[in-house]
């Protein structure tokens, strides 16, 4: 069925269907430009959520102080090593309350030195 068996023969001028098939094809464009304004937002989101995997952990030096990645076994300016076993632990940081060695000068959780506490 066609578009002149619908409204009739005398209804639609040839011109009348050149405007018809302009405009349909100008909402069609613009429906493609919205298709791909949505994907390319959704891409970015799930750019931003990976990258959000990629933030590394971080780990206070309990002798110098200095930031480390969580993931490192010794800390990169003094060598000491940042994971203590637990049964090495003996005292417990005042301020953000994470457990440590009784030798610790900082605090591996917030970075506090411990005289300041």
């Amino acid at each position: 069925m066609e578009i002149s068996d619908i409204l009739g023969k005398d209804f639609l001028l040839p011109y009348d269907i050149r405007s018809l098939m302009n405009v349909i094809r100008i909402i069609q464009r613009m429906a493609n430009k919205i298709t791909k304004s949505k994907e390319k937002q959704q891409q970015s989101q799930l750019d931003k959520s990976s990258n959000t995997e990629h933030i590394v952990e971080k780990i206070y030096c309990r002798f110098c102080g200095k930031v480390n990645p969580s993931m490192q076994e010794f800390c990169t300016i003094c060598g000491m090593r940042l994971h203590i076993p637990p049964s090495a632990i003996m005292k417990a940081c005042t301020k953000c309350s994470l457990a440590m060695n009784d030798d610790s000068v900082f605090c591996p959780g917030c970075g506090t030195k411990f005289e300041d506490v």
